[in-house]
């Protein structure tokens, strides 16, 4: 049986980031992260789950295309 993979934060940041900009299908082929385990992340992030270490601009933009002002 594969090893389950693990994330550290800021891929996991950098990897929302890549989905706002591109969409989630083509931003979890690219790293090739599982799509499922994109989701999860992406709804960690609307939800606060997923804090954004930093809160620059770029990171507000991220979220607002998440949905969240």
């Amino acid at each position: 049986m594969a090893e389950a993979k693990s994330y550290d934060k800021g891929y996991k940041e950098q990897a929302v980031k890549l989905a706002g900009k591109i969409g989630n299908k083509k931003a979890s082929v690219e790293p090739g992260v599982p799509y499922s385990t994109l989701y999860g992340w992406i709804k960690a992030a609307e939800n606060g789950d997923l804090d954004m270490e930093e809160r620059t601009p770029e990171n507000a933009n991220i979220l607002t295309l998440l949905g969240h002002q």
